[in-house]
């Protein structure tokens, strides 16, 4: 039932709980029948991100030998209208990063709605199935909903994850009669390089594999933008081993270095409702 029905001039008002719940003068969202309702279950996968790894060595001194190994984010933005780029491929600049690593992230066709719908009321129900791992030894990545509980996408859009430097993001999106999921990962850049020594033998400091061995092709650059993230292992308490990295010459008790994965999966329910907008006269 509604409070009051005004009608005047060939203007119409509706009046519910004290609120206008209907003006013919402004605009308006016409849902269509339920039955033209997408309901949708499938997961939403951000793939593993690209990383190096660091490596904080002191071989010498009154503290003792001490390591820690870290995987390190490379400043890095993924989308699909990105066109698959690696700033690195440029020796001329001594294999510096000059910008943000660009990846593709192809967008997935999940629907399709009624002719003539040019608006879609999007509700979501999403967990996390897949969790990355912890950052800053504080936490992985923070959930920015409620899990397992129904929550409304304002325009389609839902921010998912965030820890710096990561943030993961996602749309639904309608175009003509489809509807389509578009993913987006970003790790920033502080605009400054990771202060790498060249060379991990018996010297204090930030250190990186010189051969792609450990981590990915990015892993020989001795000057780039870096971003530790991952603990690995840390070390120390023994005089009788220095530490070294495990690419340096005459190694002994290395922290340990492997690839870290940074994949994150969310199994989702979506209720994609179609309608029509109606603009104000």
């Amino acid at each position: 039932m509604v409070d009051a029905f005004y009608a005047d001039n060939g203007r119409i008002q509706v009046i519910k709980n004290d609120d206008i719940s209907f003006d013919s003068d402004r605009p308006s969202i016409q849902l269509l029948p339920d039955s033209s309702k997408l309901s949708i279950s499938r997961n939403v996968s951000f793939p593993n991100l690209l990383s190096s790894p660091a490596y904080l060595q002191r071989t010498y001194g009154s503290a003792g030998p001490y390591c820690e190994s870290w995987s390190a984010l490379m400043p890095q933005e993924w989308g699909p209208d990105e066109v698959n780029t690696s700033p690195e491929i440029y020796p001329a600049n001594n294999w510096a990063l000059s910008g943000p690593i660009l990846r593709n992230l192809p967008e997935e066709l999940i629907g399709t709605v009624p002719a003539g719908t040019d608006y879609v009321d999007v509700r979501a129900k999403m967990t996390r199935t897949v969790v990355p791992p912890v950052f800053m030894q504080q936490s992985p990545p923070l959930v920015m909903f409620k899990e397992g509980d129904w929550v409304g996408l304002p325009g389609g859009s839902c921010p998912c994850e965030y820890f710096p430097p990561l943030a993961r993001h996602f749309d639904i999106v309608l175009r003509g009669t489809s509807v389509y999921l578009r993913r987006f990962q970003s790790v920033t850049n502080g605009g400054q390089k990771f202060g790498w020594g060249e060379s991990a033998g018996n010297q204090y400091g930030w250190f990186t594999s010189s051969t792609p061995t450990w981590g990915n092709q990015y892993s020989n650059s001795p000057g780039r933008y870096g971003i530790p993230a991952v603990l690995m292992q840390s070390l120390g308490g023994d005089i009788n081993l220095n530490r070294r990295a495990p690419w340096a010459s005459n190694s002994a008790g290395s922290c340990a270095v492997y690839p870290v994965d940074y994949t994150s999966v969310y199994a989702c329910e979506f209720e994609i409702h179609p309608g029509r907008y109606k603009a104000s006269r």
